[in-house]
């Protein structure tokens, strides 16, 4: 075996060396290019499995259209007499019952000669076995008879149907265990034991487990990135190929285990399949998604169908001891109903985002000229300074600077091609950076924020590529349009805001299918401190592509800056909203105290200044007769009464004297006796125990006052209910009446504006103090208004 592997060792060096290209130059520039190039995660792991099952694959079908051979190696002649020294397990030799150590009688029709011990691969052989008995073998006859190579075939196409099952899993539709252990039984499929005839590179177990485990893993890196793989995961997925692996290379120095591996890889193959049939069911009767349930059933029945034959016809029969009903090549070809499978899901129901797909054969398809044209030119400058005659150093000094500057350049042309076939192609094509930086800048310089709403749904649409951008806002329960870009109908805003009872509170991010069948809506969530100000709604894209993480990304930062916009309007709407209120109610104050002068300048001339005027008359004609003093003292008593009720219209004695209850006591008996309205007042005694301040009983007062006028003025009520109580030391006021009633608006700061400029009195009146005032009301059927304070604030 280490003769073997010797041998193709320097084989590889002398081919290297007669193309006249030296091995140190070789690898510097090797690793010059792969540090330079694809030394990145994405690429160097995307490369290593491309190329790794490519060369396999490739390699494999030449095997099959190669001139078969079979594998054997001699012992030197003792006695003359030439033995067999090693025969790879599992192959052709194997196969018919040679074993080491028997006698090599003939190969390739001739007595072996003891230069024969340097050889490995016959046509013929004539084998004697420890019993006497000669058996005969030719390649002719018994080439390709236990070919396990539609078996390794399965393995990395059965891994795409592992895809499916994997993005389900991580719905939790399927537990990842199951999963795993699928995954665990692939790799040891990978590296169990093949014939010779299969690996046209094994010359050995060894290389075999070196090449296909490292690829089975970055592949499953690569399709199935999991952060968190605990130690439980990790055993699951390596316990099943660690293991076969450990009894296929035992087998290489005691053959006889090779047995015991056969049997486990049979028992590993019918594991395998039967998961996968079980995961297909499973995944089936487990959809619940609308949107790929048509495209994972298809893909479903496709691996059932193409797993079926191998076990019934071919497994089976073996694992109960019988021969195959049919041979591994003829039960495999169920497998075209895979691919098949996959190709109509996604055609017809975009099960795998073709479009995707086709945007990474594009991308391929560059990287391919780019690759060969850097090829091209390595080639080229390699030929050109190792002809130099300067010194090996100088020669490769100036290559190595020249291919990085080579190697600079193209890969700049590579991102500006790709970048403008990406763009000419599908449309949507942008640099994140410079976009957020572009939008970031136009945010910050643009003052008008309906102007820079339009234009930012404008150049989105542009950027993305999609249909139409609409940006709504949400307050209060209510959504409203912000902006919207030009293409989009009036029809489609009733279903924008439909959909958004159905997005979730706690995604930044939903996706949703349109109502009329376009493709996927995507609502980006506007958020301020964990408050909802609107959505950025962006409709299905134009090319009928699924939305890009740099899509998402990108909306989700500029999430951020546009809530804030949207949020800082609102506040400088409602900081000029109030300022109009104050201001009107300023003019209603200003307009009031000149109602309040005027009426108390008509009181005071009305009653008490004529009444002086008639008594300083009478006083001063002194030719009338004497009027008794009992007339001057009715006449100074009327004076004073007058005057006195002036007064108590200004500030009511009572409420100084008695008390808040017996003022307002005496003010509804006087609005009832003047309005004729039955006014009933209900005051708790609990609060007739507490003691208020003076200016806690003048507020009551003058609201129960206002809101009687309200009441008597505006409602025609039938009656009127006041009630003023005390309860969990709250304190409250509540006025009632069966008058008309009104549509109160849902921000009490927009009484100004609705015309009740009694009730914006009131609330001022009342926030001034740190009480609270509720109003409801229903047309027809009358008003409650109510007012609240915390005791504590309250109570002297």
């Amino acid at each position: 075996m280490m003769k073997i592997s010797q041998y193709n060792v320097e084989v590889f060096y002398d081919r290297i060396n007669s193309y006249g290209i030296s091995i140190d130059l070789k690898i510097l520039c090797s690793m010059w290019f792969f540090i330079r190039h694809w030394a990145r995660p994405a690429k160097l792991v995307s490369l290593l499995v491309s190329g790794l099952f490519s060369m396999v694959f490739l390699l494999s079908i030449h095997t099959l259209t190669s001139t078969p051979y079979l594998f054997m190696t001699l012992s030197e002649s003792h006695n003359n007499t030439t033995r067999v020294e090693w025969i790879f397990p599992g192959g052709g030799l194997w196969e018919v019952g040679i074993r080491p150590g028997y006698q090599v009688l003939m190969v390739d029709g001739q007595v072996p000669t003891p230069q024969d011990s340097l050889k490995q691969q016959w046509q013929s052989a004539v084998i004697q076995d420890d019993n006497g008995n000669s058996l005969t073998i030719d390649i002719q006859t018994n080439a390709h008879k236990q070919n396990t190579l539609p078996l390794l075939l399965i393995s990395p196409i059965f891994l795409l149907f592992g895809v499916l099952i994997f993005l389900r899993s991580r719905q939790r539709s399927i537990s990842q265990k199951y999963f795993l252990l699928f995954v665990s039984i692939a790799f040891a499929l990978a590296v169990s034991p093949l014939s010779e005839n299969d690996v046209p590179i094994g010359l050995g177990v060894g290389f075999i487990t070196v090449t296909f485990f490292p690829a089975f893993f970055l592949l499953f890196l690569l399709c199935f990135p999991d952060r968190d793989v605990s130690i439980q995961k990790t055993i699951l997925i390596f316990i099943a190929p660690i293991t076969v692996s450990f009894l296929f290379l035992i087998s290489l120095i005691n053959i006889h285990v090779y047995d015991i591996v056969v049997g486990l890889r049979l028992g590993i193959l019918f594991l395998y399949l039967s998961l996968g049939i079980a995961l297909s069911f499973y995944s089936m009767i487990r959809i619940n998604q609308s949107l790929s349930k048509q495209g994972i059933l298809i893909v479903d029945i496709g691996n059932i169908i193409s797993m079926l034959p191998s076990i019934l016809l071919y497994l089976l029969p073996i694992l109960l001891s019988h021969e195959p009903i049919l041979s591994s090549e003829y039960t495999i070809l169920s497998i075209i109903s895979m691919p098949f499978a996959f190709a109509y899901a996604i055609l017809y129901h975009n099960i795998l985002q073709i479009n995707l797909l086709q945007r990474w054969l594009v991308r391929s398809l560059i990287w391919l000229i780019v690759f060969t044209s850097i090829t091209g030119i390595l080639l080229l400058l390699s030929y050109v300074f190792l002809n130099l005659e300067t010194t090996m150093l100088f020669s490769n000094t100036v290559l190595i600077m020249v291919l990085i500057s080579v190697g600079y350049i193209l890969e700049k042309i590579q991102l500006k091609v790709w970048n403008f076939v990406e763009h000419l192609v599908f449309k949507d094509h942008y640099n994140y950076n410079i976009a957020i930086q572009q939008i970031s800048r136009d945010l910050s310089i643009t003052s008008n924020t309906q102007i820079l709403m339009k234009e930012l749904a404008d150049n989105l649409k542009k950027l993305i590529n999609t249909s139409f951008i609409a940006i709504i806002s949400k307050r209060d329960h209510q959504v409203s349009l912000i902006s919207a870009s030009d293409n989009l109908q009036e029809k489609d805003m009733d279903d924008l805001f439909e959909f958004i009872n159905l997005i979730n509170y706690e995604a930044r991010v939903t996706l949703l299918p349109d109502a009329h069948d376009r493709g996927i809506l995507m609502y980006v969530t506007l958020r301020v401190k964990d408050i909802i100000v609107g959505y950025i709604c962006v409709g299905p894209k134009i090319n009928k592509e699924p939305f890009r993480s740099d899509d998402k990304d990108l909306l989700i930062t500029l999430s951020g800056q546009i809530a804030a916009l949207i949020q800082n309007d609102r506040l400088v709407e409602d900081l000029h909203n109030k300022v109009h209120a104050l201001d009107v109610l300023n003019e209603r104050l200003y307009r009031t105290q000149e109602e309040e002068r005027f009426r108390l300048s008509s009181d005071i001339h009305d009653e008490p200044l004529q009444t002086a005027l008639h008594l300083q008359r009478q006083l001063m004609v002194a030719s009338l007769p004497k009027t008794s003093i009992a007339d001057y003292a009715h006449l100074s008593q009327t004076l004073v009464e007058q005057l006195r009720r002036v007064c108590t219209a200004m500030r009511p004695a009572v409420l100084d004297d008695l008390g808040l209850h017996a003022a307002l006591d005496a003010l509804a008996q006087e609005q009832s006796e003047r309005m004729g309205v039955p006014i009933m007042l209900d005051i708790n005694m609990a609060l007739i125990d507490k003691t208020l301040s003076p200016s806690t009983e003048l507020v009551l007062y003058r609201v129960t006052q206002e809101a009687i006028n309200n009441c008597l003025r505006h409602a025609y009520p039938k009656v009127v209910i006041i009630k003023l109580g005390y309860q969990d030391d709250i304190i409250y006021l509540s006025v009632e009446d069966d008058g008309v009633g009104f549509i109160v608006p849902d921000d009490l700061d927009l009484l100004v504006e609705r015309g009740h400029l009694g009730l914006a009195g009131l609330l001022n009146r009342v926030q001034h103090i740190g009480g609270k005032l509720t109003v409801s009301s229903t047309l027809g059927e009358g008003t409650q208004l109510k007012v609240s304070f915390p005791s504590e604030v309250l109570l002297s």
